[in-house]
């Protein structure tokens, strides 16, 4: 049990905590049980460093447009951080990084609950603003698929919606979620011994490609996840279901939780709305959406 003080309502402030290489601008308000300056600085936290750092209740304010779907997500990944081993070295994955503020879903728990947090972008463009939006964050330029390169192809509309297509005008590297996550243990270990990286959500959005990506994740299962799986082929639905069974993972449609009629959601426990705790500690200032444009902030 760790105490809870202060807000997380962050302005522009001459102090600052690096955070994964990074700078991350914090309020002198924000006071968790033992501030973040007294705590040593590693590249990724432990689930206890994070449970003695974090900022609540967590009134971040930016200017995406998903804000219930953050809301939602915040709060499953607050529970899972709870139920953590203090060891353990909780890591959460974004991929479809967009520009990291627009689109994202993983902000917030970056922000508030100083999760770690992967972001993966295959736009080189939407990734030049990701590096800096999120620089306290690991931020990859790399498409998820099994060859040595992609070309990606821009929509001028919607730069949510780049896609792997053959006559794209960015040639990109490929990786997997297995190699990235490895990347990551062996600098943890490097930096801190045996400390074990765990996946403790995995946001997923690539535009009909989840199964290339998904079939690069076999060494690790991450303790809740969020997949676009709607507009998906029947074969490609069906092979995401035997993967979801056979990880462990049981999933509903995500409007179940008023978010994101698109996507599937696992493992998800009580919603926001339903759990006091959490309405008390998460809920934001913020109540209304902006107006969704679909393009880069």
């Amino acid at each position: 049990v760790f105490q809870i003080k202060g807000s997380c309502q962050l302005q522009p402030s001459t102090s600052a905590t690096t955070r994964n290489g990074g700078e991350h601008q914090q309020a002198g308000s924000a006071v968790a049980s033992r501030s973040a300056e007294t705590m040593p600085q590693y590249s990724f936290k432990t689930a206890g460093e994070m449970k003695q750092m974090m900022r609540l209740p967590c009134n971040y304010v930016h200017d995406g447009f998903y804000l219930h779907q953050s809301n939602e997500i915040l709060h499953q990944v607050y529970h899972s951080l709870l139920e953590m081993d203090d060891s353990v070295v909780p890591l959460m994955i974004e991929v479809g990084g967009h520009d990291g503020i627009t689109k994202s879903i993983s902000l917030k728990a970056s922000i508030c609950l100083e999760m770690n947090v992967l972001l993966i972008e295959a736009s080189p463009p939407n990734f030049n603003i990701l590096k800096r939006s999120r620089g306290y964050d690991s931020t990859v330029n790399a498409a998820l698929c099994n060859q040595e390169f992609v070309l990606i192809a821009e929509n001028r509309a919607n730069t949510g919606e780049t896609r792997i297509q053959e006559n794209g005008q960015f040639k990109v590297n490929c990786t997997s979620l297995d190699a990235e996550i490895e990347r990551i243990q062996v600098k943890v270990e490097a930096e801190r011994g045996s400390k074990r990286v765990e996946l403790i959500f995995l946001v997923l959005d690539v535009e009909k490609h989840e199964v290339e990506a998904l079939k690069g994740l076999t060494k690790y299962t991450p303790r809740k996840a969020m997949i676009e799986t709607t507009h998906l082929p029947t074969a490609d639905m069906v092979w995401i279901l035997e993967w979801a069974a056979k990880k462990g993972l049981r999933g509903q449609p995500c409007d179940a939780y008023s978010i994101a009629a698109t996507d599937t959601c696992y493992n998800f426990g009580v919603d926001r709305t339903k759990a006091k705790t959490s309405y008390e500690l998460l809920y934001t200032a913020r109540k209304s959406l902006v107006k969704h444009s679909y393009l880069t902030s």
